[in-house]
C-alpha cells in the first residue's frame, strides 16, 4: 500500500485525536514533523485506542481474572475471546481463518483457538473449553520448563492418573503416548474424555507436542522439515477423526 494511516494524540491527550494520511515515501517528513522519540511514544500510545473500540481487554484485566493470565500483557480481546458456559474467564481466543485465508486441512475449512499455556488453576477451564468447542487436536509448541522457568503447567494426565474437570462428571485419561527415535523433539499423545457417571466416552483428543521450538527464537528450518512432515500427517488424521 502506498499510504499509511496514523492516529496521533496531541500532547498525549486522548480527548484530542487527529487522523493523518501520509505518503509512505515521505516517512522522513513525519519523523521531522514530530521527532523520532515522539514517534515511538505515539506508536506506543495507540494501545489506548482499545478503550475507544470494541476490541477491549477490560474483562481480561479485571482483578479476579489476573491470576488466570500467565502474562499481564498477553491477554485476549473482547471481540474474539472464548466464552465458557460456566462463565469462567479463560485466556484464549478464536482465530477465524475464513476472515483471512481458506486453510484446507484434510479437505476441511477450520477455525482455531489460540490459548496461553494453561496454569495449574486454569487446567480445568482449558479442558472445559476443549469439550465445549469439540476440539479434537491440540498442538503444543512449548516445553513445560524452559531455561529453568515454568512456561506451561502439565495439563494432561500421565499413564496412571486422571484429570477431573470441575463442575462436571468428566475426566481426561491418557490412552497412548508415542515418541520417535528419529525425531526426538516430537511426541504424540491421545486422550479420552469420559463421563464417569455414565461411563460413556464423550470424545477423543490428540495432542501433538513439539518441544524443539526455542523460547526466544525459531526452529532451524532444515532440521525441522522431517518433524513438520510427521506433524502434518497427524494433523490430517485428527481433522478427519470425528
Amino acid at each position: 500500500s502506498k499510504f499509511l494511516s496514523f492516529i496521533f494524540w496531541n500532547d498525549f491527550d486522548p480527548n484530542i485525536i487527529e487522523d493523518y494520511t501520509l505518503d509512505i515515501n515521505n516517512i522522513d517528513e513525519l519523523i521531522k514533523k514530530i521527532g523520532k522519540a515522539n514517534l515511538i511514544q505515539e506508536f506506543e500510545i495507540l494501545s489506548y485506542l482499545e478503550d475507544l473500540e470494541e476490541n477491549t481487554k477490560r474483562r481480561a484485566k479485571e482483578f479476579k481474572h489476573l491470576k488466570k493470565n500467565r502474562y499481564s500483557d498477553i491477554i485476549p480481546y473482547k471481540c474474539n475471546m472464548i466464552q465458557l458456559k460456566s462463565k469462567e474467564y479463560i485466556n484464549a481466543s478464536i482465530v477465524k481463518v475464513r476472515d483471512f485465508i481458506i486453510l484446507k486441512i484434510g479437505s476441511i475449512d477450520e477455525n482455531f483457538i489460540s490459548s496461553q499455556g494453561p496454569l495449574e488453576n486454569t487446567t480445568s477451564d482449558f479442558w472445559e473449553m476443549v469439550i465445549e468447542n469439540k476440539v479434537n487436536l491440540i498442538i503444543m509448541l512449548c516445553n513445560t520448563y524452559e531455561s529453568g522457568r515454568l512456561k506451561c503447567h502439565k495439563y494432561w494426565p500421565g499413564k496412571d492418573s486422571k484429570i477431573k474437570i470441575d463442575n462436571s462428571y468428566n475426566v481426561v485419561e491418557l490412552i497412548s503416548e508415542e515418541k520417535f527415535n528419529d525425531v526426538k523433539s516430537l511426541c504424540i499423545r491421545k486422550f479420552s474424555i469420559k463421563d464417569v457417571k455414565t461411563e460413556n466416552e464423550l470424545m477423543k483428543v490428540n495432542q501433538i507436542h513439539f518441544t524443539g521450538w526455542p523460547d526466544h527464537g525459531v526452529p532451524d528450518v532444515e532440521n525441522t522439515f522431517p518433524i513438520m512432515k510427521k506433524m502434518f500427517k497427524y494433523v490430517n488424521e485428527s481433522m478427519n477423526q470425528n
